[in-house]
């Protein structure tokens, strides 16, 4: 198929039986997503719909054109004893049958990687870089009922049965993406962002302990601020300001 057919991009990973990861990015500027990638699988999922296709575009461009030139390849059997399975599609005109792809199955023991592999690892470091921080405000969402103020009106997530679930989830996704990312991922993905919950904004800040209790979530206009961080904004105000005429100076 021709890149420029291309509507829908899809990659669906697959350990032990289970998703561990599965997203979907729309040119229309749809974006739907669960997992990390790693077990135990995550399941919330989340699908915004953004005003504009730049995640889309990123995407699309960086894989190489041979790659929508061949039909889809044929699925294998995903085995229970299969370390992995990929699946990447393409879809056209938002058809439900895909039109270009490809399946793989990863041997739990296999000496040589599948020679397809490292370009399925690449797409999957690039989708999970692209979509992000848009999980984590989707999961803070679903299980906390925060809604960030960088999605979109239209997004939905998962809804669970009970708080306890809620809680599990969210704190099997706050250790992954601490495995995967390092300690500081928690402060870069809440920096700089307002959130909702009934009719009042929050500012989340990330407290130096595990999983949940990491969250702290402040009211916009309760925020303390120390005596140096005031002593600095005084220091600021109060030196002469240039005219505007000379900024460029």
């Amino acid at each position: 198929m021709d890149k420029i057919a291309v509507e829908i991009i899809e990659l669906k990973i697959i350990k032990k039986e289970e998703v561990v990861l599965w997203i979907r990015m729309g040119r229309n500027g749809m974006v739907f997503r669960q997992g990390t990638g790693k077990l135990p699988s995550i399941n919330t999922q989340v699908q915004a719909q953004f005003g504009h296709n730049i995640w889309f575009h990123s995407l699309i461009t960086s894989l190489p054109d041979n790659l929508f030139a061949q039909p889809i390849l044929p699925k294998p059997a995903i085995s229970a004893a299969s370390h992995a399975g990929y699946a990447l599609k393409f879809y056209s005109d938002c058809d439900t049958i895909p039109s270009g792809g490809l399946h793989i199955e990863i041997a739990p023991n296999s000496a040589f990687p599948h020679p397809l592999q490292p370009l399925l690892d690449e797409v999957k470091a690039h989708m999970l870089s692209l979509t992000d921080t848009m999980y984590f405000d989707g999961v803070l969402y679903a299980a906390l009922g925060y809604k960030s103020n960088l999605l979109p009106l239209e997004t939905s997530v998962s809804v669970f049965d009970s708080s306890s679930e809620k809680k599990q989830e969210l704190e099997r996704y706050l250790l992954q993406l601490v495995q995967y990312y390092g300690p500081s991922a928690l402060k870069k993905h809440a920096a700089r962002k307002l959130f909702a919950l009934d009719d009042e904004y929050y500012l989340l800040q990330i407290q130096n302990a595990a999983g949940t209790d990491a969250l702290h979530f402040v009211p916009r206009n309760h925020i303390h601020v120390t005596d140096s961080e005031q002593n600095t904004k005084t220091a600021k105000e109060a030196q002469p300001r240039k005219p505007w005429w000379r900024f460029w100076k």
